[in-house]
């Protein structure tokens, strides 16, 4: 009887052993499925964190080109509009020049006219 109740003991706590090391691992496991859970959403936001920031100074670099860019158009676009006025004066100034041009060209065949007739009255008068 001596050996039943030691097998029946040994059973007994063996099963308590093991009841007791399946609660243990399970809560062991729980706690360091959480831990787990804990680290990867941390590194998780972490290198969101870190995506962030490098998106983030890419839109401040871009929005600093955009910047320029507009201050160079500005500073084109009123260069352009000096330009337009310059040539439009330039334009005015041609047909002046063109027109005194002209004028003189008139006067020039008038005067090759007159020396014309100047130098045949001269050749006349000279030849009497």
């Amino acid at each position: 009887m001596h050996e039943i109740l030691l097998i029946t003991a040994t059973t007994i706590v063996t099963g308590i052993i093991g009841a007791i090391s399946a609660v243990w691992s399970y809560w062991r496991g729980r706690k360091k499925q959480a831990i787990e859970v804990g680290v990867a959403g941390t590194v998780a936001l972490r290198e969101m964190n870190e995506t962030n920031t490098i998106l983030s100074q890419r839109v401040n670099d871009l929005y600093e080109v955009v910047l320029n860019l507009r201050q160079e158009n500005a500073h084109l676009l009123a260069n352009q509009a000096t330009m337009q006025e310059q040539m439009t004066k330039l334009k005015e100034e041609n047909a002046r020049l063109l027109e005194t041009n002209n004028k003189l060209l008139e006067n020039q065949k008038k005067l090759e006219v007159q020396l014309r007739t100047l130098t045949k009255q001269y050749k006349q008068s000279n030849n009497e």
